[in-house]
């Protein structure tokens, strides 16, 4: 990995003993493309409920990922939702998954003047393909980027079920300051660097504030996989201890645009780490600049998504 964090230096044509390959994706196989991914996971993240709404999150823009136009329709026809409103959520860059959460629990609280079943959930699809130009494979003096496609049902709870995660709160901002995002001047990058993790602490502490919560009431803080430094001024300045921050995804798999805080969580949770009743706080940030935190609890073990 260290191949790609240092500054300026252009990724290698071929594997080397120890460095990861950003000309072959580790997500998206020969033969294989980030729509098929959508579809496979999608389909996974249904298990037969029905769903009223299906949102994807790229940070993005589809065609930089080979996307042919009529996405939105092969993806619903491969997941038998012909007819179900799909929308995508872009133009917030890395915080555009998390976005989409927020869009879909806002969906869910709609009014019931609405006239839309109560018991239809929320698709959420999430993810991008980083290394189809060489732009989107590296950030110089940062992090890889990598591929992943991401899928999650959010539904309200009903008859006594709920899912494996608990939505709790979330908050956005967005600093127009930085609007040039990756055209910023050496100076406005140093600034952006200097007060990145002051917004993203403060954006997490509104969503945990919605929650009723605090930053000592965190258990884990899974973040966008980049600048580890970044997060630890963030964990300062939030009250949450270094080891509660989940930097382990950053030397293992690079960034994964706007699906890094539910890798984090997908990681944590494989390893058995994340018991009934912990908190945790998701948070991405975005070119832009955007921000933007939720606040989940794991419920009981053998939840559904």
């Amino acid at each position: 990995m260290e191949e790609y964090l240092v500054s300026g230096r252009r990724p290698v044509a071929a594997a080397e003993p120890g460095a990861v390959d950003l000309k072959v994706s580790v997500a998206v196989d020969t033969g294989d493309n980030l729509e098929n991914l959508l579809v496979a996971v999608g389909a996974r993240a249904l298990r037969d409920e029905p769903v009223g709404l299906v949102l994807y999150g790229h940070a993005l823009p589809t065609p930089r990922f080979g996307a042919e136009p009529g996405l939105a329709d092969r993806v619903r026809a491969g997941l038998g939702l012909g007819g179900v409103p799909f929308f995508g959520i872009s133009q917030v860059a890395g915080t555009s998954v998390l976005r989409a959460l927020d869009y879909a629990r806002r969906y869910l609280d709609r009014s019931a003047a609405y006239d839309v079943p109560a018991y239809d959930g929320v698709l959420v699809l999430g993810g991008d393909q980083g290394n189809t130009i060489d732009s989107s494979r590296h950030a110089p003096g940062t992090t890889s980027l990598a591929d992943t496609a991401v899928a999650f049902l959010v539904r309200p709870d009903h008859d006594g079920e709920s899912g494996r995660y608990r939505y709790l709160g979330g908050a956005t901002r967005r600093d127009p300051r930085f609007h040039r995002g990756q055209r910023l001047c050496p100076s406005q990058l140093r600034l952006f660097d200097q007060v990145c993790a002051e917004q993203a602490a403060d954006v997490a502490t509104i969503a945990l504030a919605r929650a009723g919560l605090s930053g000592t009431d965190v258990d884990w803080v899974m973040p966008q996989a980049n600048a580890a430094m970044s997060w630890r001024a963030f964990a300062r300045r939030l009250g949450v201890s270094l080891d509660r921050v989940r930097l382990d995804m950053i030397p293992a798999g690079g960034h994964t645009f706007g699906v890094d805080a539910l890798v984090a969580l997908a990681n944590a949770e494989r390893g058995g780490q994340l018991h009934p009743g912990d908190r945790c706080l998701l948070v991405a940030i975005g070119e832009g600049a955007y921000f933007q935190a939720a606040v989940v609890e794991v419920t009981a073990d053998g939840g559904g998504p």
